[in-house]
């Protein structure tokens, strides 16, 4: 038996942890060049206008200064704010939209009454990972997946059993994802180029020889959930023509247990 070692606010907890560092690092590298008294013109007016009772300590707009007065909720909410989101979206358009999820389960964290479950925890840490590839920051996604992935294999129950053998989940995944993106790239999909259609097959192929050497349900499902964990060059090319393992979550839960989580 799996023991879970981390409730749902848990894992949040430990993704907050993870992740406040380098957004401070981030913020303080960008803002830091954009002028003198940059941390009182851009970080403690904004943070006042928005916080009206925080009380704001900063003299020098170090790190250690940020870090000890503000905890992760101003820095999401400093993405947003009028004079500098246009600072941080020219680096990454979809930064602001990710911090303002983050500002709202955040708030929901913060609020001991809230329904957490697993589904919410996750939503938070696949957040947190979105925020950390707008910041290209690759040591901080591997953390947050590997967190993400101690959570899947922990979720919900752990004593679920599995209703189907290794053979029937791997059909399920060559019938549904496999051969079907096989299908879609002999089209030669027009929003590819050839380089991409040679990676996507020579993907599908790969995909199919580690599938191929996996006799137990269990090492089918830590296959499937690394794929969509370490998500990279190849999912954005099947994302553009064809079906991801993400796409079949739901599918895939119910062929191994039954019903979805």
């Amino acid at each position: 038996m799996v023991i879970l070692t981390l409730s749902p606010r848990g894992y949040v907890t430990e993704g907050f942890d993870i992740l406040y560092n380098p957004i401070t690092d981030y913020i303080y590298n960008i803002l830091c060049k954009t002028g003198e008294n940059w941390w009182e013109n851009h970080f403690v007016k904004n943070l006042k206008s928005v916080f009206k009772d925080k009380k704001v300590h900063l003299k020098s707009g170090s790190l250690e200064e940020i870090r000890k007065h503000y905890d992760e909720l101003y820095l999401f909410r400093l993405f947003s704010c009028t004079s500098v989101n246009q600072v941080f979206s020219l680096r990454n358009p979809n930064i602001i939209e990710i911090a303002e999820k983050l500002c709202v389960i955040r708030n929901e964290w913060a609020h001991r009454d809230f329904p957490y479950d697993y589904a919410w925890a996750e939503r938070s840490l696949i957040q947190m990972i979105n925020l950390s590839r707008a910041i290209n920051n690759d040591d901080t996604i591997k953390k947050l997946s590997v967190l993400r992935d101690k959570l899947l294999i922990n979720v919900a129950n752990p004593e679920r059993e599995f209703i189907s053998d290794a053979s029937e989940i791997k059909s399920f995944l060559e019938k549904r994802v496999l051969a079907r993106n096989e299908s879609l790239l002999e089209d030669k999909p027009e929003c590819l180029s050839e380089e991409d259609i040679h990676f996507a097959f020579s993907k599908i192929e790969s995909s199919r020889n580690q599938l191929s050497k996996i006799s137990s349900p269990e090492g089918v499902v830590a296959f499937y959930w690394n794929a969509i964990i370490h998500k990279s060059y190849s999912y954005n090319v099947t994302k553009k023509f064809g079906i991801t393992f993400e796409d079949v979550r739901d599918e895939f839960d119910e062929i191994c247990y039954g019903k979805p989580i």
